[in-house]
C-alpha cells in the first residue's frame, strides 16, 4: 500500500504536497533500493528543532487534557487508544487485501505505548 492509497489521494497530488517541504529543505526524496519506481521520503535535520518543539507542545496538551485523570484512568485510556490504532491499522490492511498484523494486536494487548 502506498502513502497515496493511505491518504486516499492520487499519487500526483501527493507528489505536489511533498514538493513544498522538499523545496524548503524539510524532506528529501530518495530512491527505494528495491524498486526503482518507488521514492522514499525522509525528514531532514532542518526539521529537528520543529519536531522537538512539537513534542513539547504535545506533552503540555496531553497533560492539560488529562489533568484530572487518575493514573489508573490514564493507563486504561492509553490502552484503549492503542486498541483503536490497531483496529484502524487492520482496516487499512484489510482494505488493501493484506492480513491483519498479529504482532500489532499482541502489542496492543500487552499495553505497549511507543506508537
Amino acid at each position: 500500500m502506498t502513502m497515496a492509497d493511505i491518504m486516499d489521494i492520487e499519487p500526483i497530488t501527493l507528489g505536489r504536497h511533498i514538493d513544498r517541504p522538499e523545496e524548503a529543505g524539510s524532506v528529501e526524496r530518495r530512491p527505494d533500493p528495491g524498486d526503482r519506481r518507488v521514492w522514499r521520503i525522509f525528514l531532514t535535520d532542518n526539521v529537528r528543532p520543529a519536531l522537538v518543539e512539537m513534542e513539547k507542545i504535545a506533552i503540555e496538551v496531553r497533560n492539560d487534557a488529562m489533568v484530572d485523570f487518575s493514573p489508573n484512568e490514564c493507563e486504561r485510556f492509553i490502552d484503549n487508544l492503542i486498541r483503536v490504532k490497531s483496529n484502524l491499522a487492520d482496516v487499512i490492511r484489510r482494505d488493501a487485501g493484506e492480513p491483519a498484523n498479529v504482532s500489532e494486536k499482541a502489542r496492543a494487548a500487552g499495553g505497549r505505548r511507543d506508537g
